[in-house]
């Protein structure tokens, strides 16, 4: 049974059935090497429109070829081995092409003048073969095959024209041809069509894989063998076979170790490869494996240092090993990189990740994958690198990918550790992930901020972000310090109402109603340039929370709230959105605040974070436990404390416990 190949066996029939009914056909199968063309061959041959067929059947560079002028012809027609055993009795004929071909190893060059005589005698004795029943000439490893052999079967085709007659020629297609200008003329000629053999998709191989196992294959056994093989079949079956050997069942287990096994071979492979090629082909490799998929083709090679032939002819040598993916966009397996990269040693892969840095930034790539460069790199060792690694932070931080930016930035600050805007984006983004890392940032960009606007801007973001924390004292005291020296010390100005706004707000969530104290001097490490802007939105959010605590306007505290959930953006941070949740839930808005913690949880960028869900899941128990849902609500004070738990997060679960704790007395 041939899987996968269908569409191709259908279209090739169709052939024998046109040849069959006398017209002259020609079809060149060409794929890679294992992508099974003689195996797709012989189940065309044993098809029921091939039974009623001669069938002469040749190998070109085969032992029984021998070499020089008329090779390829000769393993058709005058094989030194006995006849193949698709080969008809009535083959032979009464002229013996083996009385005029030349004896192997002829070596004179092709000329027509020369050729004609055996070419006028070979045809004749073919249509003496086609008067009696349809005829099939079939070349494997064509791209072996001599200009005189391949000049033949063009002379051939246009003689025979009316002729029940097919010529199938299956050819390496990342093989060098032989006699590339004969190839050129005979596909030139209207009766040849070209059939490309693509790689297995992940049904075919769940097929083979059936087969081999006897039982159906988890689908997900299917995709990663189609992906570490590239879809080619000899290598599928290898693996199958491997994997059955060893006793791996074809299940999620056996689709890991088919991954570790497939990028194991794929390595060997390649190691292989590059032993017998040209050190270019090595070249060309290295540099995709560094550039990983997000490579121009101009980037390829002159981070190779060749010229575009080259890169293009060691593309097709690894693509069609196997190395590369079907469309030859990157490798197959993480495996081939380390193959590809570990020999180069620290120095070296660093040098050459500098390079592809500046070869993509002046390609105009987008700078996260001029950045991943860098990242790969033991340090951001010039200025150009900090300042791309910021500029990939800032990419990240809009898209809510706080990891990915926290990554950027702490590299930003092993290269400048005086960078006090670096250190409270760094805060900034590490707290959604994990508040308690953040806080020894925001101290010390705290401790290293004289000016009291930017101060409090700090102290803001410091209390919001490790909301629901159990802070030390200290830590409570820098805070309402840097809050309350600048509630006391703020003047006027758009910006400074704002932050006096979230100044009142977070002291109220603190606990701290009064006037608060006179302005005081800090203790100041270094100093920062960097004056925080406040945001409108959380300025929105944070005072429709104070109205709601305050017992103000609850029309002017809901269109706040709102207004904060409509207008959000993936690189707010996450308590912008529970404040605006609570605030809602505080106005009896149950369904919306829902929707809000809903919200908060899908934002784009990262997964939600074990502190998101537990926020989340903390302040969900409590408004359901308060609208009677009381089942619901144990189950979500349940899960966040189980969250807490596992994951060993640091918060406070005041409002899940005491959820937990009043149903289990209502029971």
């Amino acid at each position: 049974m041939i899987h996968g190949r269908d569409n191709e066996l259908t279209a090739l029939g169709a052939q024998a059935a046109a040849a069959s009914h006398g017209e002259t056909r020609c079809a060149v199968l060409t794929a890679p090497s294992g992508y099974g063309k003689s195996a797709l061959l012989d189940a065309l041959l044993r098809s029921p429109g091939c039974q009623d067929m001669t069938v002469l059947r040749g190998r070109c560079g085969g032992a029984s070829a021998g070499a020089g002028a008329y090779a390829g012809l000769r393993t058709l027609f005058a094989p030194a081995d006995a006849p193949a055993p698709d080969h008809h009795p009535e083959a032979a004929g009464a002229d013996d092409p083996a009385a005029f071909l030349p004896r192997p190893g002829d070596g004179r060059p092709f000329t027509l003048t020369s050729a004609y005589p055996v070419f006028r005698r070979l045809s004749a004795h073919v249509l003496r073969l086609t008067a009696d029943r349809p005829l099939v000439l079939v070349l494997d490893d064509a791209h072996h095959c001599d200009e005189h052999s391949l000049r033949w079967l063009d002379f051939l085709l246009r003689r025979a024209a009316g002729r029940p007659l097919l010529v199938l020629l299956a050819r390496s297609s990342g093989a060098q041809l032989r006699a590339p200008r004969a190839w050129a003329d005979l596909l030139a000629h209207p009766a040849v069509s070209v059939t490309s053999l693509g790689p297995l998709g992940a049904d075919a191989v769940g097929g083979l894989a059936r087969q081999v196992f006897g039982v159906p294959a988890h689908p997900l056994l299917a995709q990663q063998v189609a992906a570490v093989t590239a879809g080619n079949p000899g290598t599928v079956e290898r693996l199958l076979g491997e994997l059955r050997s060893q006793g791996a069942a074809p299940d999620e287990a056996g689709a890991q170790r088919a991954s570790e096994l497939g990028g194991a071979m794929a390595a060997r492979s390649v190691r292989q490869l590059l032993d017998r090629e040209p050190p270019e082909v090595r070249s060309v490799a290295t540099a995709i494996a560094l550039l990983d998929g997000t490579r121009p083709p101009e980037c390829v090679t002159v981070l190779a240092d060749v010229d575009q032939a080259q890169a293009d002819e060691a593309i097709a040598v690894l693509r069609h090993a196997g190395a590369l993916t079907p469309d030859g966009a990157g490798l197959v397996h993480e495996a081939v990189r380390s193959e590809l990269l570990e020999p180069l040693g620290s120095r070296r892969t660093a040098e050459l990740h500098a390079r592809a840095a500046l070869l993509l930034s002046d390609a105009g790539r987008p700078v996260e994958q001029v950045a991943q460069h860098l990242m790969r790199m033991p340090c951001a060792q010039e200025p150009w690198m900090s300042a791309v690694l910021r500029d990939a932070a800032a990419r990240a931080e809009q898209r809510g990918a706080f990891a990915e930016a926290a990554g950027y930035l702490r590299r930003v600050l092993e290269a400048e550790p005086d960078d006090a805007e670096a250190r409270l984006r760094l805060a900034l983004a590490v707290a959604p992930e994990d508040p308690l890392s953040a806080v020894p940032l925001f101290r010390t960009a705290l401790a290293g901020t004289p000016d009291t606007f930017a101060r409090a801007g700090i102290a803001v973001q410091y209390a919001m972000a490790c909301l629901s924390l159990p802070l030390p004292a200290v830590c409570r005291a820098e805070i309402l310090g840097a809050l309350e020296a600048a509630r006391d010390a703020l003047g006027s100005g758009p910006e400074r109402d704002r932050l006096r706004d979230q100044v009142a707000a977070v002291l109220l969530l603190m606990g701290r109603r009064g006037t608060g104290v006179a302005a005081r001097q800090h203790p100041v490490t270094a100093a920062m340039p960097y004056q925080p802007r406040t945001d409108l939105l959380q300025t929105e959010a944070l005072a429709g929370l104070r109205t709601a605590l305050a017992g103000h306007s609850r029309e002017t505290a809901l269109k706040e709230a709102r207004h904060a959930v409509a207008a959000a953006s993936p690189q707010q941070p996450p308590w912008l959105l529970f404040t605006a949740a609570v605030t809602l839930g505080l106005a009896d808005e149950t369904t919306e605040a829902h929707r809000a913690l809903d919200a908060m949880l899908r934002r784009g960028g990262d997964e939600p974070t074990a502190w998101v869900r537990v926020l989340a899941g903390s302040l969900r128990s409590f408004l359901l436990h308060r609208d009677g849902a009381v089942l619901d609500a144990a189950a979500e004070a349940r899960s966040a404390i189980d969250t807490v738990d596992r994951t060993g997060c640091d918060v406070r679960l005041v409002a899940a416990r005491a959820v937990l704790a009043s149903v289990l007395v209502d029971r």
